[in-house]
């Protein structure tokens, strides 16, 4: 092929079966999730976030991420997707289980979470190249800089911080699954 040569086109992406399928399912979970997201912004800066509150927020987008995963399993961003989602659940329900004991080091929790899912969306969209590899991996900077910044607890820190960047990261991971449902879908009639 000619995509080694400087000023070729690059070869498309191939889509792998059964994706394009569920594009509308991709397209409306990842809306959801960015709703949910924005449900956590606005609790946020309305001041009125508990543990739990974000807990349930993180809990519900780790269902959604976790079910698009599961409908895109053919897709090369499984595993990534998987983790990210698996780490929201963990988190989301050690926020619900144990809101106090949660309180001392909820950055430390939260940043973590933030931390590890930055970089691996960062290293695994750069690896594998998938649909919309680019908006995950600026998906995954986001992440790192919001952990690094709650690790840090400068120049925000507290609870509503907290709040404030679980709704980002959930709005970022929303854009990525609109995305890749938009990427993925039919463009021409159906085929016979």
């Amino acid at each position: 092929m000619n995509a080694g040569r400087p000023g070729t086109a690059r070869p498309e992406v191939g889509i792998p079966d059964g994706l394009r399928e569920v594009w509308a399912l991709l397209c409306g979970t990842g809306s959801a999730l960015g709703g949910i997201g924005l449900v956590a912004f606005g609790v946020a800066l309305a001041g009125l976030g508990t543990e739990s509150v974000f807990g349930v927020l993180l809990f519900l987008g780790a269902v959604l991420q976790l079910t698009n995963t599961f409908w895109a399993y053919r897709w090369k961003g499984f595993g990534l997707h998987l983790v990210v989602g698996v780490l929201y659940l963990v988190v989301g329900v050690y926020l619900i289980e144990r809101p106090g004991a949660a309180r001392d080091g909820l950055n430390v929790l939260v940043a973590s979470c933030f931390l590890v899912s930055g970089v691996l969306r960062m290293a695994l969209s750069v690896v594998e190249r998938f649909e919309s590899w680019a908006w995950t991996f600026e998906a995954g900077i986001a992440s790192l800089v919001m952990g690094l910044v709650l690790l840090c607890q400068w120049p925000i820190g507290g609870l509503w911080a907290v709040g404030l960047f679980v709704g980002v990261e959930l709005i970022s991971s929303g854009v990525a699954w609109v995305l890749l449902g938009a990427t993925v879908r039919p463009t021409g009639p159906p085929e016979p």
